[in-house]
């Protein structure tokens, strides 16, 4: 199955993602998200966003067959291949599947087009996400490593659209397009240098996690505005 890290809630997948631009020649440029693995194929789904200036943004799902090996590493050869075929499909500019990616995974889609057509977080955020948030409330806990994460164990897989939102909003959050994985969701982003990484797992919910001293505090911080915004007061 996909290989994560060892640490629970800052788990990074082992499929490379390319998020810095790459140009096609002819005034374009592309981007790719790792989706998700289909280990029975050994197919590995990717989004591409092709830019172009003056015109909106063509997104896309693609689907690539790897290697026999290429499960069993991320090195330099796998990253290669991915690269090679995904230029290729970048430069077709249209799906080769009819997979369209999981419902969190179209919403995604979306608000990174959004995202980079704007410059920043578009107004409004999907309505989907509006909807599959609650109270966003949730509680510290010291994970094994001995650094904080604020955990939303009631939040669905969707309600990191309008956290990202209020943290980016409220501390000036400046976050990675999302990455999907099989059982996870995660965006690591910074403020004023100090990494965190905000998302989702079936262990924890929704989160937010500290890699250091300085991302505690801003965890910490980041929890009590989380619970004592206005719209979580009740009567």
């Amino acid at each position: 199955m996909l290989r994560w890290g060892s640490e629970k809630s800052f788990m990074k997948p082992s499929w490379p993602q390319f998020p810095r631009p790459t140009k096609l020649g002819d005034g374009r440029s592309w981007t790719a998200a790792f989706e998700s693995f289909d280990q029975r194929n050994e197919d590995v789904y990717y989004y591409i966003l092709v830019s172009e200036e003056g015109r909106d943004p063509n997104g896309f799902f693609v689907r690539v067959t790897v290697p026999p090996e290429g499960e069993e590493s991320a090195g330099p050869a796998l990253r290669g291949f991915l690269r090679q075929e995904l230029h290729r499909l970048a430069d077709e500019g249209r799906a080769n599947t009819e997979y369209k990616g999981s419902l969190v995974g179209w919403q995604a889609a979306e608000w990174l087009k959004a995202r980079r057509k704007q410059g920043r977080t578009p107004e409004p955020v999907p309505a989907a996400a509006e909807a599959g948030a609650s109270a966003l409330r949730g509680r510290l806990y010291t994970s094994a490593n001995g650094r904080l994460s604020f955990e939303m164990a009631d939040e669905p897989q969707e309600a990191i659209f309008p956290l990202l939102l209020f943290l980016e909003r409220r501390f000036g959050l400046d976050s990675a397009s999302p990455i999907f994985g099989l059982d996870g969701v995660y965006s690591e982003g910074t403020i004023e240098g100090t990494k965190i990484v905000v998302g989702y797992d079936n262990w924890s919910g929704c989160f937010i996690q500290s890699f250091d001293n300085a991302g505690d505090r801003l965890v910490q911080a980041m929890g009590e505005a989380l619970n004592a915004r206005e719209d979580q007061k009740t009567n």
